[in-house]
């Protein structure tokens, strides 16, 4: 049955056991150092969220060196027509096309850009946007590699250097479980 102890926190047999073992210290420390580093290393743009709500048909896979193959970004499973929301507040920069497709980019706070594509712009540069609102719709482009059709590619870069919008968003990505293989 918990007790209380001298600070009034409820304690149990196991408290002071489980205080006394090296491992669960150093994973308490290793857990408040990682939540440390989150705080200081995420860049500061406010409250976010994803541009659209979808599932991710392709991840974000980094590359090797600054000019080496990779998908910097996601591409969110989001059909022509859907509203594009800016993931954060702040100034769209450019709303135009690129190599044939829509190109709307959002500069947020502590310098990071989001880019969002192929959309039918809804906000023109020079624009202050809140978290949600709306800066474009998905526009109707043939598929590309890992979309089964249109989809929205987000982008997010900080200090210049594309990073996993998950992990923008103080996130991690979806853990998917995989079947063991061949006998243990």
């Amino acid at each position: 049955m918990p007790t209380r102890d001298a600070h009034g926190f409820r304690t149990s047999p196991l408290s002071g056991w489980l205080q006394d073992r090296p491992t669960t210290r150093l994973a308490a420390r290793s857990t408040v150092a990682v939540l440390l580093a989150a705080t200081v290393l995420l860049p500061s743009a406010g409250p976010r969220q994803p541009p659209v709500d979808a599932a991710v048909a392709r991840p974000f896979v980094a590359p090797a060196h600054e000019y080496g193959p990779g998908h910097r970004g996601i591409d969110l499973d989001a059909p022509a027509g859907t509203v594009v929301r800016s993931p954060a507040a702040g100034t769209v920069t450019f709303a135009g096309l690129v190599a044939g497709r829509g190109v709307v980019v959002v500069e947020h706070a502590a310098g990071t850009l989001t880019s969002l594509e192929p959309v039918v712009p809804a906000a023109a540069p020079g624009t202050r946007v809140a978290r949600g609102g709306t800066v474009a719709v998905v526009a109707a482009a043939p598929p590309h590699p890992g979309c089964a059709r249109s989809c929205l590619h987000w982008g997010v870069r900080v200090d210049g250097r594309y990073v996993d919008p998950w992990w923008w968003l103080g996130r991690t990505r979806p853990v998917r479980l995989l079947p063991l293989v061949g006998p243990r």
